[in-house]
């Protein structure tokens, strides 16, 4: 989760077997949007705002 875009210093990488808490089974396409998603909010919203990694949530 972490090579650089020309709008944010990090790349979001969802895989179908990060299932996350629930563990819940997820197919590629599932797991590709989620990605494209967190990349569109994380370069809209600015999630980290200094250089050690500090969030806003």
């Amino acid at each position: 989760m972490a090579s650089a875009t020309a709008e944010s210093p990090y790349k979001m990488h969802v895989t179908p077997d990060n299932t996350g808490l629930w563990r819940i089974k997820q197919t590629e396409d599932a797991a590709r949007t989620a990605t494209e998603l967190l990349q569109e909010d994380m370069e809209k919203h600015h999630v980290f705002f200094n250089q050690e990694g500090f969030h806003n949530h």
